[in-house]
């Protein structure tokens, strides 16, 4: 390599049966004492830095030493880790101090979080990666969305009138997320409507074979359940991967016509709540453009967005259950950010974790 990545890790040495010093027991190595040494490697496959510490200790407060005070002529801008140098704080500080953190996370697959990404600036390569993409979660104002596609069915075929009022409610829906609104949009297209257009044959927004998706089958605020979702029994439901398909029919103009399409990204437009997503390309600049739909409640964080920024194009979509969510979907429109310019600027290929899917519209098994 060039020296601009580097990784870094424990491994503990045994220091006899004699407990003194520094040495400690910890049980995930055996019963005799020791100390872990925590060594930093460059892509030159040489050490640079390590350093002694305590075998009962957290390694990701250490993590950062070896990159600040190496003391060498290396300039690594890219760190990874496995699961124990990882925190929270840890993503803060190398987001802050202008370096890339890419760990190695155990049991990823079973946590309560789902990410859909696809980078679209060229239509006719759009790239997608996903963690979790068909995990359904209770998504609250999310689906909304939901509700909005279901009004312009309606428009266009002429049951609804395309009036002051409809618009003014849709736009309140979707901008402020106001829940008497939705309800009572909810209420005038019908919630059998609803669920029969998303899941019809030409959308399939949602898919048991995929694991659900998009569902809204409640009013928001009072009043009781009309159905819910069949496969995971939420009230107001989605998936990343259902989301991430609708921003993308939104983009390609083919979410019932190209009209119809342009109409419904005029109001995701200019989102009123700045939160997750828009705090977080917030702290990217103001030069973001941003088509988005949000959801929170107690510690369900929902986001998802179609993002244009310095010539880029990407949709996003997270999904958490996690006290933290808020702030793990703002870091992460940060950092998903920063990944798609930095293609730009590198002249690379994105190098996604996940297969690659040349029609998000189609529903195939692939």
């Amino acid at each position: 390599g060039n020296g601009s990545a580097s990784s870094s890790d424990g491994q503990f040495f045994r220091a006899g049966r004699v407990r003194s010093g520094a040495s400690e027991v910890n049980a995930k190595y055996g019963a005799e004492p020791g100390v872990k040494i925590y060594t930093h490697l460059s892509d030159h496959f040489a050490s640079f830095h390590s350093r002694i510490v305590s075998a009962t200790a957290s390694e990701a407060p250490y993590v950062l030493d070896g990159l600040l005070l190496h003391g060498s002529g290396l300039l690594p801008r890219e760190h990874y880790t496995d699961t124990g140098g990882a925190t929270d704080h840890v993503f803060a500080l190398f987001h802050l101090l202008g370096y890339r953190f890419v760990p190695r996370l155990r049991d990823l697959a079973d946590k309560r979080l789902g990410i859909a990404l696809v980078e679209i600036t060229n239509p006719a390569r759009p790239k997608f990666a996903a963690v979790n993409p068909n995990e359904m979660m209770y998504a609250a104002s999310l689906p909304k969305i939901a509700v909005l596609f279901a009004a312009f069915a309606q428009i266009q075929s002429g049951r609804l009138p395309a009036s002051p009022e409809i618009l003014d409610r849709l736009n309140r829906m979707i901008r402020f997320s106001s829940n008497t609104d939705a309800s009572w949009m909810m209420d005038r297209v019908g919630k059998p409507f609803i669920a029969e257009l998303l899941q019809s044959p030409q959308y399939r927004l949602y898919d048991p074979a995929r694991g659900g998706g998009l569902w809204a089958g409640k009013n928001y605020g009072n009043g009781g359940v009309w159905r819910r979702d069949p496969m995971e029994n939420l009230s107001h439901a989605a998936t990343p991967l259902q989301v991430a398909r609708f921003f993308y029919m939104l983009d390609r103009g083919t979410l019932i016509d190209p009209a119809a399409s342009a109409a419904m990204l005029k109001i995701l437009d200019n989102p009123g709540i700045h939160h997750k997503f828009v705090a977080g390309m917030r702290e990217a600049g103001d030069s973001a453009r941003i088509h988005r739909k949000s959801g929170s409640w107690v510690h369900w964080h929902a986001d998802g967005a179609l993002i244009r920024n310095r010539g880029r194009s990407f949709i996003l979509v997270a999904l958490s259950e996690h006290p933290d969510g808020d702030q793990w979907l703002r870091t992460l429109a940060t950092a998903i950010d920063a990944l798609v310019q930095e293609t730009e600027v590198r002249g690379e290929e994105i190098r996604w974790v996940a297969r690659s899917s040349a029609d998000l519209t189609s529903t195939r098994r692939r």
